[in-house]
Order: C-alpha cells, then sequence, then structure tokens
C-alpha cells in the first residue's frame, strides 16, 4: 500500500519515461508479499509479448489465494535490481577510488558534476543513501533540486 505517496516521486513525465526505459520498475509497496511484487514486474515487461496473459494472471493470484503462506514472505529489500544503482552484484563502491569511478561503473558518468554539486563528494555520504533515496536523490540531483545549501 502507498499510503497516497507518488509512485515516482517529484520526477517529471520525461524522467519516469527515462527510468523505464532504462529497466527501471518501482521497488515492491511496503509489505507487498515477493510472489505478488513479481506478479508485477511480470507485467511490467517492456515486451508486451512477455507479459502475462490475463488467464495467466488470474491463474497466478488464485494459486496465490489457495496458498496463503506464501503471500507471507514478504522481502524487506526490493526482491531484485530493477535499475543499474539497485543492482547488488555489481562490485561495492568502496573498491572504487571515487565517486566519479562509481558512476562510470554504473554507466551513470553524465552525473557526476551533479552529484559533486549536490555534495556528494565521499562515499560516506552516497553509502547513507538507501535504495528508494538514492533514485529520489538521484533525480532532485540530475534536476538541480536540491536544498541551496548544496547538501544532500
Amino acid at each position: 500500500m502507498s499510503f497516497g505517496e507518488r509512485p515516482y516521486w517529484d520526477m517529471s513525465n520525461q524522467d519516469v519515461i527515462n527510468a523505464i526505459e532504462q529497466d527501471y520498475r518501482l521497488p515492491p509497496p511496503t509489505d507487498c508479499p515477493t510472489s505478488l511484487h513479481q506478479l508485477m514486474l511480470d507485467c511490467w515487461q517492456r515486451d508486451r509479448n512477455a507479459r502475462p496473459r490475463f488467464a495467466q494472471i488470474v491463474n497466478s493470484l488464485d494459486k496465490l489465494i489457495r496458498n496463503p503462506a506464501s503471500l507471507k514472505i514478504v522481502s524487506r529489500g526490493n526482491g531484485g535490481p530493477s535499475h543499474p544503482l539497485l543492482d547488488q552484484r555489481l562490485p561495492h563502491y568502496s573498491s572504487f577510488g571515487s565517486v566519479s569511478d562509481w558512476l562510470r561503473a554504473l554507466k551513470m558518468g553524465r552525473y557526476e558534476d551533479s552529484f559533486a554539486n549536490a555534495g556528494f563528494t565521499s562515499f560516506e555520504l552516497v553509502s547513507q543513501l538507501s535504495p528508494e533515496g538514492s533514485l529520489r536523490t538521484l533525480w532532485k540531483v540530475k534536476n538541480g533540486r536540491t536544498g541551496s545549501s548544496g547538501s544532500p
């Protein structure tokens, strides 16, 4: 349940389109069963032919309803990386010499100046970002929407 929160925070329509084109998908809502979030991700496949058909969705939901224990499995994370910034398979940030090196490894080098201008000059600051907050902050940084002091 989102409790009325905007799903893409304060991202512009164009930012949402760009994020989706880069395979970003929303993280699961709080306490969302992992199996239900996976069904959501399946429905959000870029290739419409890879998306489940209505009958498959009904079948999946029927199986979940008939097996309530499966609905108790809730991922505290995001069920799997849906954006490079969330991908835990990438090397840990501490293996990079600088924030710029880390951003380039994530194929996000175009944000180097924005991160620096927003005060993200050390891994100590970068490491304090949560996965959800990272994306929200990234879009704020990209659009110059950080506080006037320049701090994150």
